[in-house]
């Protein structure tokens, strides 16, 4: 039986931090629907 979850992660808003969020849920065997920006900063952003 699938369970879905949903995250809301804040990371740093530099190149890359969405790609590393992404590979830790593909290394969990974890697929991903869709990714919504709630924030865009010019420190962190938040998504879910």
């Amino acid at each position: 039986m699938a369970i879905d979850y949903t995250y809301r992660v804040q990371i740093p808003h530099y190149a890359g931090q969405l790609a590393r969020v992404a590979t830790a849920i593909a290394e969990g065997d974890g697929l991903i629907g869709d990714v919504t920006t709630i924030t865009l900063g010019r420190e962190a952003s938040i998504r879910e």
